[in-house]
């Protein structure tokens, strides 16, 4: 289960710079950029700019990072 998935679209890499952020909680509802909802997550995350990189966490805190070409 995914628990947080992050845009980075100012670096393609270093240092991490999170442009958009969701956090998923354990009901579902979510966080979007520091903001609690009362919304589920539909699978989406998105940007005012074009992402270089996504950074996707499961519950058990392993991180994997996506560079987009």
């Amino acid at each position: 289960m995914i628990e947080y998935l992050s845009l980075d679209c100012e670096n393609k890499e270093g240092v991490w710079s999170s442009s958009s952020e969701i956090k998923i909680d354990k009901l579902g509802y979510i966080s979007v950029n520091g903001k609690k909802t009362k919304d589920f997550w539909n699978g989406k995350i998105s940007a005012d700019k074009k992402p270089l990189r996504l950074k996707i966490r499961n519950i058990s805190g392993d991180e994997t990072i996506k560079v987009f070409e």
